[in-house]
């Protein structure tokens, strides 16, 4: 395969020198947010209702605990209808997790090969087939977590061999999920410590989005440590801070996201030439 810093360097132009950039953020901007807006408007649902998940009861445990009282351990019926809701959540989480990666990674192909569709083309391809978005997500944890169960390492590997299968899939959209992990572990046969190195080869620009956080973090806890009301300097200098750190983050995870996507594109290209095939 190419350098590291050959497939960096296509990233860059492909994010400065189109509006693919903007057309990413927006993208994920607005499939975020619906996802955000469902998981959020179905726990306001559940609290409506007085239903509570495993996770909503552990949360009022510990707050319980902090106010010195000792929250009983839910049991029967209650347990039952918590199992209930959390599963209800965790499925929608799930479904959700799977749409939105199907509908970002669409772009990012849509990116790399150049193509000038509108701001929003395949950015909801996700939502005509949630179920199949689901169990894709679903698949490739349960085989995570049972390479994990080996040890670790095992587990590390499995994740880089699957690291391919949303962009199979976003290519293939007929393809059933067991199939797009299969081709994800041809395309990464051989490459899976190339794309370790690809992925720190970005840990300048990760070190600048840490610095970003932790500026961030002084100029808030400077307006916390003040006595009297903050000051309009300390306010604005830290919501200069919220947003240098918003889109150092931004452009960061977009350069990062094209460069995988480019690292596909030319696994993919380099497998077919191997095997004078095309798919």
């Amino acid at each position: 395969m190419r350098s590291c810093w050959e497939m960096r360097q296509d990233a860059w132009k492909i994010m400065t020198g189109s509006k693919w950039g903007w057309k990413i953020l927006l993208n994920g901007i607005v499939l975020y947010a619906i996802m955000i807006a469902v998981v959020v408007g179905l726990d306001y649902v559940f609290e409506a209702a007085g239903i509570q998940t495993w996770e909503s009861f552990r949360e009022a445990q510990r707050e319980a605990k902090r106010s010195g009282v000792d929250l009983a351990i839910a049991s029967g019926h209650e347990a039952m209808r918590m199992t209930l809701a959390s599963g209800i959540s965790a499925f929608v989480n799930y479904l959700f997790q799977g749409i939105v990666a199907f509908g970002m990674i669409t772009t990012l192909l849509k990116c790399v090969k150049g193509e000038t569709q509108g701001w929003f083309s395949g950015a909801f391809g996700g939502f005509a087939r949630p179920l199949e978005m689901l169990w894709l997500t679903v698949l490739m944890m349960i085989k995570v977590f049972l390479w994990a169960l080996l040890l670790i390492i095992p587990g590390i590997i499995a994740c880089l061999r699957y690291a391919l299968a949303w962009y199979v899939k976003a290519e293939n959209p007929d393809m059933g999920a067991n199939d797009c992990i299969k081709r994800s572990c041809e395309l990464m046969h051989g490459r899976k410590c190339h794309l370790v190195v690809f992925g720190l080869s970005y840990i300048c620009w990760y070190l600048l989005v840490f610095l970003a956080v932790m500026i961030m973090a002084i100029c808030m806890l400077g307006i916390q440590e003040e006595d009297a009301v903050p000051s309009l300097v300390s306010i604005l200098v830290a919501g200069g801070s919220v947003v240098m750190t918003i889109a150092i983050s931004a452009f960061v995870g977009i350069y990062a996201a094209i460069g995988q996507a480019v690292f596909y594109r030319d696994a993919k290209a380099e497998v077919e030439a191997a095997t004078g095939s095309a798919s």
